[in-house]
């Protein structure tokens, strides 16, 4: 009888949610904002996908994750709402994750709650803040935002909670990575094309450089998903028990790492260089010196191949004041912190720095850049003490994650989870990857990873 009252009800629900869509549908339809062959074609995909995870949460996540990259584009909405399909997936498996989420292998590991409840502080500092918050909508509008990113790493987290589900989760994050890698490629190559965005940025007064972007909205997007998918891969090939098994995750992760070096991001190639020395550090400890021999072997044959324009943003590094972007990141960093100090007890606002910034922006910072460009100190600006308290517990829930691991000795999954959120959390103090959905993607696989079950499955598999 629950059985069947089960599936009563999970019948009824997908019913009402595909009755919704397709009154949407019909709607857009009798609307004059789409004609009638357009509606159809750009619904079909996204009805499908919610559809599928829906019936199949699981599915319906490596779909999502294979249409991600869209995610800023191919808009399936009407003019005015950038609807795609990757949002269709992922309402449909936010939904059929929900529904099933009593049933057996679908709810989130008890080792796993910990650090969840940690990132789950965020969103509700997020709410504190609107009470002195210059618009009290936006940041609830932000902090709804923010819990979505939190409800993505605890379905990832749910859904990634035995090996074999991992290993196909990293697996379709690595494979889209090296497509999205060569269509960088094609657009630097080939720009006549026109595929995709890219962006073209000058390193002097005489020379500039283009930075392919694929299909996200920026090339450092593009960039930290790909440091992100390359170091998971090398991690997953140094902890594989036989050369077979290996060459696919290295094949993938070294696509994944070319599509970083064209993107030409730096804090993406930042990324990418600490998630290399934790794959050093975490592999089994007899392979740990000929990789770091094979890595630089790697680097340095692979070096005069570089674009000039790469190894020219690269030296910016060892120049700050010389690119008014980098200096203007650290004289913001300086704003948010005074931000903090004047508005301790609730911030200024989640979402409010671009309009609170310029009163504190310091002289020879670019007036054009007001959005935030790091996440800790813009966060604490933002949220206040409560907020500050909230990212102190979220990273000491990771600590203590990662200490687990430690212990078991690395498992391979584990490994590879840990690099690429490593990897996201280094580059966010460059970039604002609050909203970036791969960073909580990862939050949640290391979630899912660090849990007990896992880890004797991780031991006693073969990556």
């Amino acid at each position: 009888m629950t059985d069947w009252s089960a599936h009563t009800r999970n019948g009824a629900f997908a019913a009402a949610l595909l009755a919704s869509s397709a009154l949407a549908g019909w709607a857009a339809v009798a609307g004059a904002q789409w004609e009638p062959y357009a509606a159809a074609t750009a619904g079909l995909a996204g009805l499908a996908l919610f559809a599928l995870g829906i019936a199949w949460p699981f599915g319906g996540l490596v779909a999502w994750l294979c249409v991600l990259p869209f995610f800023d584009a191919l808009s399936v909405g009407p003019p005015g709402v950038p609807l795609t399909a990757a949002h269709a997936a992922l309402a449909g498996l936010l939904a059929g994750w929900i529904v099933r989420m009593p049933a057996a292998g679908t709810g989130i590991p008890r080792s796993a709650a910990p650090l969840l409840a940690a990132l789950a502080g965020l969103p509700a500092a997020g709410l504190v803040s609107a009470a002195a918050a210059p618009d009290a909508a936006a940041a609830f509008g932000a902090s709804a935002r923010l819990a979505l990113m939190v409800a993505i790493a605890a379905v990832v987290a749910a859904l990634a909670s035995d090996v074999r589900r991992a290993k196909a989760i990293l697996g379709a994050l690595v494979a889209v990575g090296a497509a999205m890698s060569g269509v960088a490629v094609v657009q630097l190559l080939v720009p006549e094309l026109e595929i995709g965005r890219a962006a073209v940025q000058g390193l002097s007064a005489f020379e500039e450089v283009v930075r392919p972007a694929a299909f996200f909205r920026d090339p450092n997007f593009l960039g930290g998903y790909l440091s992100a998918a390359a170091v998971s891969a090398a991690a997953l090939s140094v902890h594989s028990k036989r050369l077979g098994d290996a060459v696919p995750w290295l094949a993938g992760g070294m696509a994944c790492a070319a599509g970083v070096v064209v993107t030409s991001s730096r804090s993406a190639l930042v990324g990418l260089a600490a998630g290399a020395a934790f794959v050093i550090v975490t592999a089994p400890k007899k392979r740990r010196a000929a990789i770091a021999a094979a890595l630089v072997a790697l680097v340095v044959a692979s070096a005069p191949f570089v674009p000039s324009g790469v190894w020219g943003r690269m030296a910016q590094l060892l120049r700050p004041a010389s690119a008014t972007s980098l200096s203007t990141r650290y004289l913001m960093a300086v704003s948010d912190l005074r931000m903090f100090v004047d508005r301790a007890p609730a911030g200024i606002g989640l979402g409010a720095h671009d309009a609170v910034y310029p009163e504190y922006r310091l002289p020879g910072a670019l007036p054009r850049i007001t959005h935030p460009h790091q996440v800790p100190l813009s966060f604490v600006a933002e949220t206040g003490v409560l907020g500050a308290i909230a990212l102190i517990a979220a990273a000491a829930a990771g600590a203590l994650a990662a200490r687990r691991a430690a212990r078991a000795g690395w498992p391979p999954i584990a490994a590879a989870a840990a690099a690429g959120a490593l990897v996201l959390v280094v580059e966010s103090l460059f970039q604002y990857y609050l909203y970036f959905e791969y960073l909580w993607i990862f939050a949640g696989l290391f979630a899912a990873s660090c849990g007990r079950e896992c880890m004797e499955l991780g031991e006693a598999s073969a990556i």
